[in-house]
Order: structure tokens, then C-alpha cells, then sequence
């Protein structure tokens, strides 16, 4: 085979890969969101982020506090507990700002403890799910409305990955 031929057929055979494996991950459910009952909760926020809501009047609006309040109150209304045990699943919320637009990002991370097969007593903290998105505005209101929204669809592949289960 020539050089030509033989770049087309790799180019050709990553290109199925990737159609193949995004079909794949887009049609799976997040199976470790099975059975999830309780998990950890950690906020964070950047000091820019904290810098800018106290620069636009929101002075009394203590970020982190309100997020997790929000956090828990949602995950407490789908019937997951949050807990402070110092292992197990965690879902952290991170605020900062996108540097390429200027704007605030939330992301929101779940996280557990996996084990390697072939060495079960390893166990490393790893990211099963991951969402991240802009708020409508650099606010407060802004911030609550896409963290409100960003859970709801943590709990929809919940959900989704917990009727998979049944079938």
C-alpha cells in the first residue's frame, strides 16, 4: 500500500471510532449514577468570581453558602442525602470565570471511588459525570438558574441510568 492509501484508511478508521464511541456514550446511561442514596457535597468558588459579584452590589449574597444550600435542597428533593463522611461519592459544584469570554462558568462534577480489576485495594477518586454551562448573567440570580438547571439534569440521568437498571 502507498503512504496515501494508508493515511485514508487510518483517517477513515478514527473517523468510525469516534462516530461509533460518540453514539455510544450518547445513548448509555451514566450507569454509576445507579442507586446513588447519599453523597458529599463541596462548592467552590474563584476569587474572581467572588470579587465580581461584591463589585456589582451583591455584597451581602455569600456565594459558596447560598450554592450549597441550593444543592442540598435539591438533591434532598430527589431523595439523595447529602452526608459529610470523608469518603465515598462526591458531587462538587465549581464557579469561575471563562477567561476566553470573560463570562462565569459553573461546572458540576460527580465523582466516586473506583478500584482497577486487577487490583481491587487501589482505589482512586474519579469523575463518572460532568456538565458545565454559562449562567444567563454574572449574578446571583444567574448563578442559582444554571446551577438549578445543571442539577436537574444530574437527577434526569439518574433517573435514567436507575430505570436501565430495571430492564
Amino acid at each position: 500500500m502507498t503512504k496515501l492509501k494508508v493515511t485514508i484508511l487510518l483517517v477513515a478508521l478514527t473517523f468510525v471510532c469516534i462516530i461509533t464511541s460518540s453514539a455510544a456514550q450518547a445513548k448509555r446511561p451514566y450507569t454509576a449514577l445507579r442507586g446513588l442514596t447519599a453523597t458529599r457535597v463541596s462548592v467552590s468558588v474563584s476569587n474572581d468570581v467572588k470579587f465580581q459579584m461584591k463589585s456589582i452590589g451583591a455584597g451581602d449574597f455569600n456565594v459558596v453558602s447560598e450554592l450549597r444550600q441550593l444543592v442540598e435542597s435539591k438533591l434532598k428533593d430527589v431523595g439523595i442525602s447529602p452526608n459529610s463522611s470523608s469518603d465515598g461519592p462526591m458531587l462538587s459544584v465549581v464557579v469561575d470565570i471563562d477567561m476566553s469570554n470573560d463570562e462565569f462558568t459553573v461546572t458540576i462534577n460527580y465523582s466516586d471511588l473506583v478500584s482497577l480489576i486487577r487490583d481491587p485495594n487501589s482505589k482512586f477518586e474519579t469523575v463518572l459525570w460532568t456538565k458545565t454551562a454559562h449562567p444567563p448573567t454574572d449574578d446571583a440570580a444567574g448563578l442559582k438558574s444554571v446551577v438549578s438547571t445543571l442539577m436537574n439534569q444530574f437527577d434526569v440521568e439518574r433517573m435514567a441510568a436507575s430505570r436501565a437498571d430495571k430492564n
